[in-house]
Protein backbone atom coordinates (compact mmCIF):
# COMPACT_ATOMS: atom_id res chain seq x y z
CA UNK A 1 0.00 0.00 0.00
CA UNK A 2 2.78 2.30 0.67
CA UNK A 3 4.50 1.84 -3.09
CA UNK A 4 0.74 2.60 -4.40
CA UNK A 5 0.32 5.67 -2.00
CA UNK A 6 3.64 7.51 -2.84
CA UNK A 7 3.09 6.76 -6.71
CA UNK A 8 -0.58 8.45 -6.71
CA UNK A 9 -0.29 10.78 -4.19
CA UNK A 10 2.05 12.89 -6.51
CA UNK A 11 -1.18 13.53 -8.34
CA UNK A 12 -1.83 16.12 -5.73
CA UNK A 13 2.26 18.22 -5.79
CA UNK A 14 0.09 21.02 -7.56
CA UNK A 15 -1.21 22.00 -4.44
CA UNK A 16 2.02 23.87 -3.48
CA UNK A 17 1.71 26.04 -6.96
CA UNK A 18 -1.75 27.97 -6.06
CA UNK A 19 -1.97 31.07 -4.94
CA UNK A 20 -1.44 31.10 -1.14
CA UNK A 21 -0.76 34.39 -1.25
CA UNK A 22 -3.63 35.59 -2.36
CA UNK A 23 -6.08 36.48 0.40
CA UNK A 24 -9.47 35.68 -2.06
CA UNK A 25 -7.94 32.28 -2.87
CA UNK A 26 -7.02 31.40 0.95
CA UNK A 27 -10.37 33.17 2.22
CA UNK A 28 -12.55 30.74 -0.77
CA UNK A 29 -9.97 27.79 0.52
CA UNK A 30 -10.70 28.11 4.31
CA UNK A 31 -14.65 28.53 3.33
CA UNK A 32 -14.82 25.35 1.22
CA UNK A 33 -12.71 23.45 3.51
CA UNK A 34 -15.09 24.14 6.42
CA UNK A 35 -17.88 22.31 4.16
CA UNK A 36 -16.27 19.10 3.70
CA UNK A 37 -14.63 18.84 7.17
CA UNK A 38 -17.76 19.47 9.02
CA UNK A 39 -18.21 15.60 7.37
CA UNK A 40 -15.24 14.51 8.81
CA UNK A 41 -16.61 12.93 12.39
CA UNK A 42 -19.80 12.15 10.94
CA UNK A 43 -17.98 9.79 8.56
CA UNK A 44 -15.89 8.61 11.30
CA UNK A 45 -19.20 7.90 13.23
CA UNK A 46 -20.96 6.55 10.53
CA UNK A 47 -17.74 4.07 9.47
CA UNK A 48 -17.51 2.98 13.41
CA UNK A 49 -21.34 1.94 13.28
CA UNK A 50 -21.02 -0.27 10.56
CA UNK A 51 -18.15 -2.31 11.41
CA UNK A 52 -19.15 -5.49 13.16
CA UNK A 53 -18.10 -6.68 16.85
CA UNK A 54 -15.96 -9.06 15.78
CA UNK A 55 -13.89 -6.12 14.56
CA UNK A 56 -13.95 -4.79 18.13
CA UNK A 57 -10.44 -2.47 17.33
CA UNK A 58 -11.20 -1.19 14.35
CA UNK A 59 -14.57 0.05 15.57
CA UNK A 60 -12.64 1.76 18.60
CA UNK A 61 -10.21 2.87 16.13
CA UNK A 62 -13.26 4.92 14.18
CA UNK A 63 -14.06 6.18 17.14
CA UNK A 64 -10.69 7.95 18.12
CA UNK A 65 -10.22 9.48 15.08
CA UNK A 66 -13.34 10.57 15.17
CA UNK A 67 -12.28 12.52 18.67
CA UNK A 68 -9.41 13.60 17.16
CA UNK A 69 -11.09 15.28 14.56
CA UNK A 70 -13.48 16.84 16.69
CA UNK A 71 -14.34 20.36 15.68
CA UNK A 72 -11.55 20.94 13.42
CA UNK A 73 -13.89 22.72 10.50
CA UNK A 74 -14.77 25.72 13.29
CA UNK A 75 -10.78 26.25 13.05
CA UNK A 76 -11.09 26.85 8.86
CA UNK A 77 -14.07 29.30 9.96
CA UNK A 78 -12.30 30.77 12.88
CA UNK A 79 -9.27 31.58 10.41
CA UNK A 80 -12.08 32.57 7.66
CA UNK A 81 -13.07 35.80 9.71
CA UNK A 82 -9.89 36.61 10.76
CA UNK A 83 -9.44 37.28 6.88
CA UNK A 84 -12.45 39.28 7.12
CA UNK A 85 -15.13 37.21 5.67
CA UNK A 86 -18.00 35.18 7.07
CA UNK A 87 -18.97 31.55 6.19
CA UNK A 88 -22.87 33.40 5.25
CA UNK A 89 -21.49 34.96 2.23
CA UNK A 90 -19.96 31.80 0.82
CA UNK A 91 -22.14 29.37 -0.49
CA UNK A 92 -20.51 25.48 -0.98
CA UNK A 93 -19.64 24.68 -4.21
CA UNK A 94 -20.47 21.61 -6.38
CA UNK A 95 -17.03 20.39 -6.51
CA UNK A 96 -16.67 20.68 -2.59
CA UNK A 97 -19.82 18.98 -2.41
CA UNK A 98 -18.65 16.22 -4.46
CA UNK A 99 -15.50 15.42 -2.55
CA UNK A 100 -17.86 14.11 0.77
CA UNK A 101 -20.86 13.24 -0.60
CA UNK A 102 -19.69 10.41 -2.85
CA UNK A 103 -17.63 8.97 0.90
CA UNK A 104 -21.16 8.32 2.17
CA UNK A 105 -21.91 5.77 -0.39
CA UNK A 106 -19.06 4.48 -0.56
CA UNK A 107 -19.06 3.75 2.92
CA UNK A 108 -22.93 2.67 2.96
CA UNK A 109 -23.06 0.39 0.24
CA UNK A 110 -19.68 -0.84 -0.42
CA UNK A 111 -17.33 -1.45 2.45
CA UNK A 112 -17.22 0.88 5.75
CA UNK A 113 -13.07 0.78 5.40
CA UNK A 114 -13.09 2.14 2.08
CA UNK A 115 -12.96 5.44 3.82
CA UNK A 116 -9.32 4.95 4.20
CA UNK A 117 -8.79 6.15 0.53
CA UNK A 118 -10.06 9.42 1.53
CA UNK A 119 -8.30 9.25 4.81
CA UNK A 120 -5.01 8.26 3.07
CA UNK A 121 -5.18 11.00 0.64
CA UNK A 122 -5.95 13.84 2.64
CA UNK A 123 -4.23 12.70 5.57
CA UNK A 124 -0.62 12.20 2.81
CA UNK A 125 -1.86 15.56 1.79
CA UNK A 126 -0.77 17.82 4.63
CA UNK A 127 2.04 15.29 5.49
CA UNK A 128 3.59 15.58 2.13
CA UNK A 129 2.69 19.77 1.87
CA UNK A 130 0.92 21.07 5.16
CA UNK A 131 4.44 22.66 6.41
CA UNK A 132 5.26 24.45 3.12
CA UNK A 133 1.18 25.70 2.82
CA UNK A 134 1.85 26.71 6.46
CA UNK A 135 5.04 28.82 5.99
CA UNK A 136 3.35 30.32 2.92
CA UNK A 137 -0.09 31.13 4.94
CA UNK A 138 1.81 32.21 8.37
CA UNK A 139 3.80 34.70 6.02
CA UNK A 140 0.81 36.10 3.68
CA UNK A 141 -1.79 36.08 6.32
CA UNK A 142 -0.36 36.54 10.10
CA UNK A 143 -2.25 34.32 12.71
CA UNK A 144 -5.20 33.27 10.35
CA UNK A 145 -3.42 30.07 10.31
CA UNK A 146 -4.63 27.83 12.86
CA UNK A 147 -6.17 24.84 10.58
CA UNK A 148 -3.20 24.18 8.68
CA UNK A 149 -0.97 24.58 11.19
CA UNK A 150 -3.34 21.77 12.78
CA UNK A 151 -3.21 19.66 10.13
CA UNK A 152 0.55 20.30 9.11
CA UNK A 153 1.57 18.94 12.27
CA UNK A 154 -0.75 16.28 13.95
CA UNK A 155 -1.79 14.66 10.79
CA UNK A 156 1.48 12.29 10.22
CA UNK A 157 0.83 10.30 13.42
CA UNK A 158 -2.64 9.93 11.48
CA UNK A 159 -1.14 8.77 8.37
CA UNK A 160 1.09 6.01 10.13
CA UNK A 161 -1.90 5.11 11.99
CA UNK A 162 -3.72 4.71 8.49
CA UNK A 163 -1.41 2.53 7.60
CA UNK A 164 -1.44 0.34 9.88
CA UNK A 165 -4.90 0.11 10.09
CA UNK A 166 -5.14 -0.65 6.35
CA UNK A 167 -2.75 -3.53 6.44
CA UNK A 168 -4.51 -5.81 8.49
CA UNK A 169 -7.46 -5.61 5.86
CA UNK A 170 -8.41 -8.23 3.19
CA UNK A 171 -7.41 -7.41 -0.55
CA UNK A 172 -10.80 -7.26 -1.33
CA UNK A 173 -10.66 -4.40 0.96
CA UNK A 174 -8.07 -2.92 0.04
CA UNK A 175 -8.77 -3.05 -3.70
CA UNK A 176 -11.46 -0.50 -2.29
CA UNK A 177 -9.25 1.57 -0.45
CA UNK A 178 -7.22 1.93 -3.73
CA UNK A 179 -9.75 2.96 -5.46
CA UNK A 180 -11.10 5.51 -3.21
CA UNK A 181 -7.61 7.05 -3.26
CA UNK A 182 -7.80 7.68 -6.74
CA UNK A 183 -11.18 8.95 -7.00
CA UNK A 184 -10.55 11.17 -3.56
CA UNK A 185 -7.08 12.82 -5.37
CA UNK A 186 -8.74 13.47 -8.29
CA UNK A 187 -12.25 15.16 -6.96
CA UNK A 188 -9.73 17.13 -4.37
CA UNK A 189 -8.16 18.42 -7.95
CA UNK A 190 -11.58 19.84 -8.52
CA UNK A 191 -12.04 21.16 -5.84
CA UNK A 192 -8.46 23.00 -6.10
CA UNK A 193 -10.02 24.16 -9.57
CA UNK A 194 -13.29 25.53 -8.00
CA UNK A 195 -11.69 27.32 -4.98
CA UNK A 196 -9.13 28.76 -8.12
CA UNK A 197 -12.03 29.65 -10.38
CA UNK A 198 -14.42 31.27 -7.50
CA UNK A 199 -11.90 33.20 -5.32
CA UNK A 200 -13.28 35.72 -3.63
CA UNK A 201 -14.08 39.38 -4.92
CA UNK A 202 -12.54 42.55 -2.95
Amino acid sequence: MKDFFEREIRSLDRIRTESWQDPRFYGQFLAQTYYYVCHTTRLLGLCASRIGVDREKLHHRFLKHAAEERSHHLLAERDLGKLGWKLAQLPELPTTAALYETQYYRVEHLSPTSIFGYILALEGLSVLHGPYIHELVSRHHGDATSFVKVHAEDDPSHLDAAFEAVSALSEVETRLIEQNFVFSCHLYRLFLDGVGENRLTD
